[in-house]
């Protein structure tokens, strides 16, 4: 169930890792760990809020 949900972290830690890399100076570690992982957990959260949205709609059809 929660394989589906890792593109869009494994994308921003990618993303976050190459800003660094040309950008700036050194690498962030703890910023380009721990950011994914927050946007997994509330990317989680959010489908699992709306799940009940979705029983109403299937409700009225």
């Amino acid at each position: 169930m929660f394989k589906k949900y890792l593109g869009i972290p494994i994308f921003g830690f990618i993303f976050l890792l190459l800003k660094q890399i040309i950008f700036d100076d050194r690498i962030d570690w703890v910023y380009t760990a721990v950011f994914p992982i927050i946007l997994y957990l509330g990317y989680i959260a959010w489908e699992w809020i709306n799940i009940p949205y979705k029983w109403k709609e299937n409700k009225k059809q």
